[in-house]
């Protein structure tokens, strides 16, 4: 997938940066929204537990 340059969006009452063309390149390679959906509480996932860990400061398992 390309990278595009993207305008800021309203919707919802949250600012957010939709890019269509990305967003159609998305679909075209097959992928569909439930993968979208999981993509972004993954992203979301990640940087959470990074957060937590800087602020707490807990040690990772290494198994």
């Amino acid at each position: 997938m390309k990278f595009h340059q993207s305008e800021p969006v309203t919707k919802g009452g949250f600012h957010l940066t939709i890019n269509e063309a990305g967003l159609q390149e998305f679909y075209t390679a097959s992928y569909t929204e439930g993968n979208l959906v999981e993509m972004v509480m993954v992203i979301g996932d990640k940087v959470i537990t990074n957060y937590l860990h800087a602020l707490t400061e807990v040690p990772v398992d290494c198994l």
